[in-house]
């Protein structure tokens, strides 16, 4: 058994490389491949024989009314799928939902009427970070000066900033916060 162990191994190719070399791998691959493409294609293709009216007898009106046959375009399994239907409490929950979305909705377009510059924030730089508070109507600025920057010419920056947008900032009030870095 040793000398057979020997000789799969012997020169430079190992037996995984022989059987690549072979094709074998490659064939077989593909007949598994294959076959499992047959089966799904066999499969797929069953469909569910509907009994029609039983000789002698005519379909009730009542019934040929009320079944009509499925589109060409539509497979039909025989599968019976139950109609989802919704809770009173989760129907509430929904309705409840849709509301405080209608509600969000309306606040934001009061907002973006009011403000429409409000899509320019928060600013920010290295030196500062600017936002706008919507509830109080006044600009917070935090300032972020390194040793020897001048904060007057910082907040310079952020209202020359502000006017480059169109904002009248003139309108309203601003807090300034100084944390040296």
């Amino acid at each position: 058994m040793n000398s057979n162990v020997e000789q799969t191994h012997s020169g430079d190719e190992t037996l995984f490389q022989k059987i690549i070399e072979r094709k074998w791998l490659l064939i077989i691959g593909g007949g598994v491949v294959l076959a499992g493409m047959l089966a799904l294609i066999l499969f797929s293709q069953t469909s569910v024989q509907t009994p029609g009216p039983v000789a002698g007898t005519s379909p009730s009106p009542a019934i040929s009314a009320q079944v009509s046959p499925a589109p060409s375009s539509i497979q039909t399994t025989g599968a019976v799928v139950p109609t989802p239907t919704i809770s009173v409490e989760l129907q509430k929950a929904i309705d409840k939902q849709t509301r405080a979305d209608s509600e969000y909705a309306g606040i934001q377009d009061a907002i973006n009427t009011e403000y429409p510059w409000i899509t320019y924030f928060p600013m920010q730089t290295e030196t500062y970070f600017a936002f706008f508070d919507i509830d109080k109507e006044l600009f917070i600025v935090n300032i972020y000066p390194k040793a020897g920057d001048d904060v007057e010419q910082i907040k310079a920056e952020v209202i020359r900033q502000l006017r480059l947008k169109e904002i009248p900032e003139e309108k309203y009030e601003y807090d300034w916060t100084v944390t040296p870095r």
